[in-house]
């Protein structure tokens, strides 16, 4: 049997990146490595420990990362659909709606894709 634990987005900034994830989403920094390389911090809910967004920054590379076609995104489920649309949207990080099927996309400073879908 499997579980999902985490996703991994590697990104150009951490603060800039770990801002958007708390301001935005209300996540918080779980754990943190950091060595010559890399630092890697880990973070989520502390409400649901058991699946997190694990944020690399490579120390030896700078500028954005290539994302293709951005076909790849992660979701979030939300009670508050409408306040947090309102939110997002007063932020300038919407870039999809389809408010009519209760859902839309914003996009993180690395050009990561989020659906946020309204929980039914």
């Amino acid at each position: 049997m499997y579980t999902f634990n985490h996703c991994c987005h590697y990104v150009s900034n951490m603060e800039r990146s770990m801002k958007f994830y708390e301001d935005n989403f209300g996540m918080e920094k779980l754990n943190e490595i950091n060595n010559e390389r890399f630092q890697m911090v880990f973070i989520g809910f502390k409400s649901a420990p058991d699946f997190f967004l694990e944020l690399i920054k490579d120390k030896n590379r700078s500028g954005a990362y290539n994302l293709g076609d951005k076909s790849f995104h992660f979701a979030f489920f939300t009670d508050d659909f409408d306040e947090c649309y309102s939110a997002h949207n007063k932020s300038n990080i919407v870039v999809s709606k389809e408010l009519e099927k209760c859902k839309y996309f914003v996009e993180d400073p690395d050009g990561y894709l989020i659906e946020i879908l309204k929980k039914r």
